[in-house]
């Protein structure tokens, strides 16, 4: 009997620490948007809002449960930075709707020479995913993208 109790408790422990070891790591999107916008260089932010994440960044509103970000308010500026949480199993289809976004973003800045510098930073763009949440760090000119990396795997750590 005795036997019998210890299996069943060693079991019941082995089943708490799966459950325990199982769960999604949760963020702050506020927190993480603090982490990683001074990366982006940004000099004159302004709020991104979600007509722009829908109109101009042509994301699936259906797939952000929330989102934190900010964006130059400067002409032909390629600074952008935005925390989505996705909702739940969407991080991938955020992700790849954001990498879109990018290339077109980097397309757009490219019809002017003048905007040729921003145009080179768009292309670096860092999307970067850890299961639902995902951050896009879209640099301004001189900013150094190393920083960037630094700061995205700082604020996911």
């Amino acid at each position: 009997m005795k036997k019998y109790i210890a299996v069943v408790l060693a079991a019941c422990l082995a089943l708490v620490c799966l459950c325990a070891c199982s769960g999604k790591k949760t963020y702050d999107i506020q927190e993480l948007l603090s982490a990683v916008e001074a990366s982006a260089g940004l000099t004159d932010p302004v709020d991104l809002t979600e007509e722009d994440l829908n109109y101009d960044m042509g994301l699936t509103m259906e797939n952000i449960d929330s989102f934190a970000g900010k964006t130059e308010n400067v002409n032909g500026a390629s600074g952008r930075v935005l925390v989505i949480k996705a909702v739940s199993g969407k991080g991938e289809d955020v992700k790849t709707e954001l990498q879109s976004y990018v290339t077109s973003r980097a397309e757009f800045l490219g019809n002017s020479e003048e905007f040729a510098g921003a145009k080179a930073q768009a292309e670096q763009a860092r999307v970067v995913a850890s299961g639902d949440y995902v951050i896009l760090v879209m640099a301004n000119e001189g900013m150094d993208y190393a920083a960037v990396d630094e700061a995205i795997e700082a604020a996911f750590a």
